[in-house]
């Protein structure tokens, strides 16, 4: 058995660093938005399921300027993997 106090917090396996300090096991989930038209892809992070992730982006596609938002207005969702 590794013993959690001679190793560094970010070697150690994240089941063994949610029992040391009691943390959920899965804080989050990265995911990838890859677009099949430009090759491009935008990588990101959320702790919410994927299906209100995804809402949420296109929610404020309607309204922000940043570059991903801006790619989700102009390609239609069947563009998007």
């Amino acid at each position: 058995m590794i013993n959690p106090e001679l190793i560094s917090p970010s070697t150690l396996p994240s089941v063994l660093l949610a029992e040391r300090w009691n943390l959920p096991e899965c804080m989050g989930i990265i995911y990838q938005a890859h677009n099949t038209v430009t090759g491009k892809s935008y990588v990101g992070q959320t702790v919410k399921d994927l299906a209100t992730r995804r809402s949420r982006h296109y929610s404020a596609a309607k309204t922000k300027k940043y570059k991903f938002a801006q790619a989700l207005k102009k390609y239609p969702e069947e563009c998007w993997v």
